[in-house]
């Protein structure tokens, strides 16, 4: 019986792998073109990106930079009542800085301030200012008014326009003598190489007018020190100035003299002690407090050369400059005696 389901079963698997061997050997392809099917493309096919947007022509000038290093001269005022014309464009200025600082001449006054501008859009912060009374036919409120309005701006033709907010009019500046429009003055004063003659003082609560400037100066020098003279005082300092307006002053060793009942040498140093920028109004120099209430320390450039040495032996009052030691073994004669003096 075992032998018999044994054979059967045999039977019935070649009966099965007959089966296989009498189907297909291959399949037939699917069809490719289903509705909805996106063929690949080629592989030599160039990929085309899509655009990008840039140019190429490069980054375009900070803005602004046509508003900077000009004196600019109010002209006249066009509002919905007609024309206002300056009596005296020489004695209403601005001059934008690039530290986003701009002096503010109004007629007698110095007015410090601080401006924000896209290329076209312009608002205008007025700051501290001297308080000094100005003759009777200033224009000085009418002046600072306007600007304190300033919504935008543009340069064409050696002219600036700045349109006011509300549709209040339009204040118009020429170019101020000795300079070119949307370029610097030609004849722009240097932070080196001048002895700086401090003259005035404004803060958000106070003027102080120097009483002698020549006891007060700052002489910055190309190695980035300072001199400094704090009325009976010589002070060394270190200094860092950037192209965009922006200092640091850092002050180091000082005399310790007792200086006469009327010096001012506390707010001198005070004020230089938090110097964060310069910049320049037309010969003077100006150093500014930006971290705080906006402070400005005017500086006049010093009177020309020192006045010569009395005759006689002197010793105080003259720069002296090392020229040579002499020991009883060897005598030293120094290579450039400016840089050693006392």
């Amino acid at each position: 019986m075992k032998r018999i389901i044994i054979v059967l079963g045999l039977i019935l698997l070649l009966a099965l792998a007959a089966c296989d061997t009498m189907g297909p050997t291959t399949q037939e392809a699917l069809p490719t073109d289903i509705a909805g099917a996106t063929p690949a493309a080629p592989a030599d096919q160039a990929t085309v990106s899509a655009p990008t947007g840039e140019t190429g022509e490069g980054q375009t000038e900070t803005p602004g930079a046509n508003l900077q290093g000009v004196t600019w001269e109010w002209v006249s005022l066009l509002d919905p009542m007609g024309q206002t014309t300056a009596v005296d464009p020489t004695r209403y200025t601005v001059i934008f800085n690039p530290d986003g600082t701009a002096n503010v001449k109004a007629d007698c006054n110095s007015v410090t301030a601080n401006y924000l501008t896209d290329g076209v859009n312009l608002t205008i912060q007025l700051g501290a200012s001297t308080a000094v009374a100005c003759p009777e036919d200033t224009q000085d409120v009418l002046f600072l008014n306007s600007l304190s309005a300033a919504e935008s701006y543009v340069v064409e033709d050696g002219e600036l326009f700045i349109t006011l907010r509300s549709a209040a009019g339009t204040l118009i500046f020429r170019t101020g003598a000795g300079s070119a429009a949307g370029q610097p003055d030609q004849a722009s004063p240097t932070l080196t190489g001048v002895t700086w003659e401090w003259v005035q003082a404004v803060t958000s609560v106070e003027t102080i007018d120097v009483v002698d400037p020549t006891r007060y100066t700052i002489t910055f020098n190309d190695d980035g020190t300072a001199n400094i003279k704090a009325d009976c005082n010589n002070v060394l300092a270190a200094y860092t100035a950037g192209s965009d307006g922006s200092m640091t002053l850092t002050m180091g060793p000082s005399t310790l003299m007792a200086c006469p009942e009327d010096s001012q040498v506390n707010p001198f140093l005070a004020g230089l002690g938090v110097v964060g920028a310069y910049s320049f109004d037309g010969a003077d120099l100006l150093l500014r407090n930006i971290a705080a209430d906006g402070g400005v320390l005017r500086f006049r450039a010093g009177g020309g050369t020192a006045e010569p040495a009395p005759a006689g032996d002197i010793l105080t009052g003259v720069v002296w400059q090392w020229v040579s030691t002499t020991t009883p073994t060897e005598e030293i004669v120094v290579a450039d005696p400016t840089r050693y003096t006392i």
